[in-house]
């Protein structure tokens, strides 16, 4: 378990390792015939991940870009952060979905206290 972690830890700072996340996947499936529907759980996680991550880091530059302009509190910029709030919500509610997905699969608790706020 804590290889994936640290994997997933690390994901922004490389790019997606399908073959590190196969073996990863062989290394906690319970039987060989969920290896493959865990590898995949697993590289749909990885990619929310990474998904989540870019969409935080858009949501903090267009607060700072607005608040440099000193319009931040114009209808139009609050739909875009609303809107980018709410997608990283729904992107934290997959990644939820997928962790519980795997765990039922492998019986290992993957979910760490990661809620946007």
């Amino acid at each position: 378990m804590k290889p994936l972690r640290k994997y997933i830890r690390n994901l922004l700072k490389e790019s997606i390792d399908h073959s590190k996340i196969l073996n990863i996947s062989k290394s906690i499936a319970p039987s060989e015939e969920l290896v493959t529907p865990i590898e995949t759980l697993h590289q749909n996680l990885a990619m929310l991940y990474q998904y989540r991550e870019e969409l935080k880091s858009r949501y903090i530059r267009i607060i700072n870009k607005h608040k440099k302009k000193k319009n931040i509190q114009t209808e139009p910029v609050i739909a875009s952060l609303e809107t980018i709030k709410n997608t990283i919500l729904c992107l934290e509610n997959s990644i939820q979905n997928i962790e519980n997905q795997i765990n039922n699969l492998t019986n290992i608790f993957l979910s760490e206290s990661r809620n946007f706020k």
